[in-house]
């Protein structure tokens, strides 16, 4: 079985399934920061699969658990979703529960890159060498990255981007789609959430990356109910994640841009 997925392409003959991103962006949000180019998986790794289908506003999501723990979703477009039908079905009839419990949806090995991320009671802080604050981005590439808690019920347009145009750019490019004047969207992506205590203009401020970059923060009435519950998940090492759509249009140079996230509820965190 030969797939074309939203920015992967997947195979699958009844013992392995390969799948290969074809963006960086893509290899990102698959198999992490440094991670191999492509995932690899024998019938027997798999512990189960969940799916989202396709719909005409959001992208289809299958993710498959492994017994170690991990999660890696593969995304795909609407015209696909027989295609990927079939695929889960196959997968969910040769899954093994795990037997083991292990903590929820941590699925990322963090690599190091910097300072350990420092646990004070309830709080946590990201330590800068610099003197200067801690970037997002930095933070995110020595931390774990949970799979998305579903239901991915809370629809959220990101506030700020205007002041994020270099992450946006960053983010066409490594998908390798240009920024046309009539606009350009990409959909399926992974976003992350991380929480920003040290946020000069506000400690409850929590940023979006996407693909490593960041693009914007949730509403700030929103990050007061998220950055409790993702301040604790970061203080046990991990960050919690999300679908993403972007969209922008290069208007004489200048760049628009609108991101909109699925995430969960606060209360899940």
């Amino acid at each position: 079985m030969q797939l074309e997925g939203y920015m992967v392409r997947v195979s699958w003959d009844g013992a392995w399934l390969v799948a290969e991103p074809t963006t960086k962006a893509a290899r990102f949000a698959l198999t992490g920061p440094g991670g191999e180019p492509r995932l690899t998986l024998h019938r027997d790794d798999i512990a189960s699969v969940t799916h989202i289908g396709a719909t005409m506003l959001v992208n289809g999501q299958v993710t498959l658990e492994t017994h170690d723990g991990h999660s890696f979703p593969l995304h795909y477009r609407r015209k696909a979703r027989s295609g990927f039908a079939a695929l889960v079905a196959e997968l969910q009839a040769v899954a093994r529960p795990r037997t083991v419990e292990t903590t929820p949806g941590v699925v990322v090995p963090s690599t190091d890159a910097g300072p350990p991320l420092r646990q004070t009671g309830s709080a946590w802080q990201a330590p800068s060498t610099t003197g200067k604050e801690p970037s997002s981005e930095d933070v995110a590439q020595r931390m774990q990255l949970e799979a998305p808690r579903h239901p991915l019920e809370e629809q959220v347009e990101v506030a700020g981007e205007t002041y994020y145009v270099k992450g946006v750019r960053r983010v066409f490019r490594d998908a390798g789609t240009p920024i046309t004047s009539k606009g350009s969207t990409l959909e399926g992506l992974v976003c992350v959430l991380v929480p920003e205590p040290w946020n000069e203009h506000d400690p409850n401020a929590v940023a979006v990356l996407l693909g490593g970059h960041k693009v914007g923060h949730l509403p700030a009435e929103m990050a007061r109910d998220y950055a409790p519950g993702l301040a604790r998940l970061a203080g046990a090492g991990a960050l919690a994640t999300g679908s993403a759509r972007i969209w922008a249009k290069n208007d004489g140079g200048i760049v628009r841009a609108r991101v909109t996230l699925l995430i969960p509820e606060a209360s899940a965190f």
